[in-house]
Formats: C-alpha cells, structure tokens, sequence
C-alpha cells in the first residue's frame, strides 16, 4: 500500500492502481507510461472490509492523504509495515522492536 496504490499481478506484469485497498478486487486497465507500471482502475468488484467514505471532498484529486478511504487503525498498520520494509530494502538491516505511532 505504498502511496495508496494496490499492487496486482497481471500476466506476469506487476501493475500499481491508485486507491485500491488489500483484498479489492477490481478490474484494471494498464495504463502506458515511459515503462511505467500503472493501472486505472476501470471497476471496483468488491471492496475492502477497511473502506470508509473519504471525509474530505478533495480526496483522491489533490494529491494527498492517500489513505483517507481507509479505516485509521489501517493506515497505522501500513504505514508501520512500509517503515519496516524500508529499513530492509534501504539500511540493510531488519528492526524487531515496537514502532510506536507518535
């Protein structure tokens, strides 16, 4: 969930869709950019047990709070497991202890 985007694998293509959260299933359509793996999202099939409506009328148009159609605890979640995934793929080193929201 890195920037809001839902990751799917699709014939072997990794394609990244704007506000698709873990367990959505839904349509895509890639979407051709400079070698870029991007997709629209063309249909929502099911939604997320996490989706709530976006409070604020900008979402999804502005450029941020890409978590906003998601439920706080999730976004807390997954901000911690993006912080971690850092720490192995960018450090090098792996963190076990507690990542405590501030």
């Amino acid at each position: 969930m890195y920037g809001g985007s839902g990751l799917a694998r699709v014939n072997g293509q990794v394609l990244l869709a704007p506000f698709v959260l873990p367990g959505e299933r839904v349509k895509l359509e890639p979407v051709k950019s400079d070698g870029a793996v991007a997709a629209r999202v063309v249909e929502r099939l099911s939604d997320s047990p996490q989706r709530i409506p976006a409070p604020c009328p900008y979402f999804g148009t502005c450029g941020g709070c890409q978590y906003q159609h998601s439920q706080y605890e999730s976004q807390l979640e997954w901000k911690v497991g993006i912080l971690r995934e850092q720490f192995h793929r960018v450090g090098k080193f792996e963190f076990p202890g507690e990542i405590k929201v501030l």
